[in-house]
């Protein structure tokens, strides 16, 4: 018997009602233990014990960044052990948007059905290191993107105000009110592939292709395919931010002087002015100067 562990977002809206939804669509041939999150960051530790305990599928329920928790909490545990664990979705919570580059749905009906199949695929990962909110050097994993500029300050005004972001709209309307004040950062950006240096609205890392709610950002990232999508946005305005959003949700590139798009391995990021916070897969997690390296197929999960 499968043995599923399902660790749920504490704070997503009708919680009782997922779990009657999770129970009704397990049914009698499939073990299911549901643990639910009471802070920030619990989910990490959850997960890995999950996995330490004997489930051979960990499920994320939640938006993104309860699958970056996930993913961080299985990269603890021993790598004997997780190497026999597949991670999965279901989508619950702001900000769904790992799932379109998993191609996955993220309901209930399709999960069982891939864990009924053991219908998984590799996926890589990305490892920073930075500078985290205590002010010491720290690495955390990301699964989908990992920015810096205009996000990060975003994220990081939201996490100090106690907003919550909840759909495109919501995230577009905290994404034009940071243009009010934000100020362009100077970094320098070095990899084997391209050395670059200049003023940024964004700096964007991706394996997934999709951020903020559904903004195909970076259109050629793929997630198993051992590189970074870097994204560089520069000294864009606000008029041609409004201008290019259509273009940005459609999935297609930015046709604008101050945006390129590269395909890179392995970077470095270091700040040249200012503060420059860091935005991982939804969050605000510390600030540059940051490492980032790709951790080629590190993850099984489940989809088609």
């Amino acid at each position: 018997m499968s043995s599923v562990a399902f660790i749920i977002k504490g704070s997503i809206r009708h919680i009782q009602g997922i779990r009657t939804r999770i129970r009704e669509a397990a049914g009698e041939r499939i073990d299911v233990t549901m643990h639910q999150t009471t802070r920030a960051g619990e989910a990490i530790l959850l997960s890995e014990r999950a996995i330490r305990d004997g489930a051979n599928y960990v499920i994320a329920v939640g938006g993104d960044g309860m699958i970056n928790e996930v993913v961080n909490g299985y990269m603890n545990a021993p790598e004997e052990i997780r190497n026999k664990v597949s991670l999965g979705v279901f989508s619950s919570g702001k900000g769904n948007d790992y799932v379109k580059s998993l191609r996955v749905s993220g309901d209930l009906t399709e999960l069982f059905a891939l864990i009924k199949q053991d219908t998984t695929k590799l996926a890589d990962l990305g490892l920073v290191e930075f500078i985290g909110l205590d002010g010491e050097e720290t690495k955390r994993y990301f699964s989908n993107i990992t920015d810096v500029g205009l996000a990060g300050y975003v994220t990081k005004n939201i996490d100090l105000n106690g907003v919550f972001i909840n759909g495109f709209l919501t995230y577009q309307k905290a994404i034009l009110q940071a243009f009010l004040t934000y100020k362009h950062i100077k970094v320098r950006l070095e990899s084997a592939e391209l050395n670059w240096e200049g003023s940024i609205l964004s700096l964007i890392m991706a394996k997934g292709k999709f951020f903020g709610s559904g903004l195909c950002i970076a259109p050629h990232a793929n997630i198993d395919d051992g590189k970074l999508g870097l994204v560089i946005i520069g000294n864009i305005s606000l008029w041609d931010y409004l201008m290019n959003l259509g273009r940005v949700k459609k999935g297609i590139k930015l046709d604008h002087p101050e945006a390129s798009y590269h395909t890179i391995g392995d970077c470095k990021i270091t700040p040249l002015e200012g503060e420059c916070p860091i935005d991982m897969d939804g969050e605000f997690i510390g600030f540059a100067p940051m490492k980032v390296r790709v951790i080629s197929g590190a993850v099984r999960f489940l989809a088609p």
